[in-house]
């Protein structure tokens, strides 16, 4: 979920932080967003900070009215965020014992599934619908499926879509920075894998519906080069003499391991769906979150989203092998990358 939508949910614009138990790293940061320490009608010490620039691994409890009845309750931003928290009250949700789906969704249409009527059971918290396909066949599919899209047939038309994409001749034709090779003979969710030459070198295989989608316009190298440029431009513009005022004793104790970190890691590899932005394979369970600019030496760029990139825990160790710890950089990473691809 975005800052933008959550702007619509949220009933509040302004919430106060206070200062008491926040990390080093998360007043460094509402600093460099030019907030200053100020005191509420209790006379705490903090920042009175736009809902909208709360740190993605913020747990401060926001006020999110249900999208369905209109009920507010209280939800931590964090969870919100990474959709760990629904956006609809408990009701609404199903989650209340003994109460069906507020929502009556039978006879409505979604895509090619007309809801015939509430089975009765639950996935999870979600009521499941018998539902009728065009294509004659019925399926049990549950509410937040039929709501997002997600589920749109029995699984008729996502075979209709694979046949019909790979029909399709790809060979020579440029994706971005993609030149299609050949049609290799793997197959990945009924589509086909075609072997394609990046413009660095690389050799990677991707899926048909992802090259004529354009979700895949490159082996990896071209994400990683846009976050590269937005970090150079952030990290010139910055004001660091928050941190030069610093004393020895508060620059001690910024510790890497705080929970808006963690937090913030978190948030980082579910956005970025697990994937490898170096070498665009998927890597949950494997992954790491890599800090461009070192969080040690620059704790203000440690919950700055493009400061980081995702890479596989192999990489990651091989990249701090060569480089160490404490002291990396952007121009390290670049360098490190470059011998990667040339490799």
């Amino acid at each position: 979920m975005t800052r933008e939508e959550i702007k619509n949910i949220v009933k509040e614009e302004k919430t106060f932080v206070k200062l008491q138990g926040m990390t080093k790293v998360t007043q460094l940061y509402y600093k460099n967003l030019n907030y200053k320490i100020q005191k509420n009608e209790k006379g705490a010490n903090g920042f009175f900070v736009s809902i909208s620039d709360l740190t993605l691994g913020s747990h401060f409890p926001v006020n999110v009215m249900c999208e369905d009845c209109g009920v507010v309750r209280k939800v931590k931003f964090y969870s919100l965020v990474s959709h760990y928290t629904s956006t609809r009250c408990n009701s609404c949700n199903g989650k209340s014992k003994g109460t069906k789906c507020k929502h009556d969704l039978t006879g409505l249409v979604f895509h090619s599934l007309t809801v015939i009527e509430d089975t009765g059971e639950r996935s999870g918290t979600h009521p499941l619908w018998l539902c009728r396909c065009v294509c004659g066949k019925f399926t049990v599919v549950s509410s937040t499926n039929l709501v997002t899209k997600h589920t749109k047939s029995c699984g008729c038309y996502r075979k209709e879509v694979s046949a019909s994409i790979n029909g399709v001749d790809l060979i020579n034709k440029q994706f971005g920075r993609l030149k299609v090779l050949e049609k290799t003979n793997l197959r990945k969710e009924s589509n086909v894998i075609w072997k394609c030459l990046c413009e660095c070198g690389n050799i990677t295989y991707v899926r048909s519906v992802s090259l004529l989608n354009g979700a895949t316009q490159s082996c990896g190298c071209l994400a990683n080069e846009q976050a590269s440029l937005r970090m150079i431009k952030y990290h010139e513009d910055l004001d660091h003499n928050i941190w030069s005022k610093l004393s020895k004793e508060d620059k001690r104790i910024l510790k890497s391991t705080a929970s808006e970190v963690t937090s913030f890691n978190a948030y980082i590899a579910k956005t970025r769906k697990y994937m490898c932005e170096v070498t665009g394979k998927f890597c949950k369970g494997k992954h790491a979150v890599h800090h461009l600019f070192s969080k040690t030496r620059y704790p203000d760029l440690a919950l700055i989203e493009d400061n980081v990139v995702l890479l596989t825990v192999e990489l990651h160790r091989d990249f701090h092998s060569k480089y160490g710890y404490g002291d990396n950089t952007l121009a390290q990473f670049t360098e490190w990358q470059k011998v990667y691809n040339n490799g």
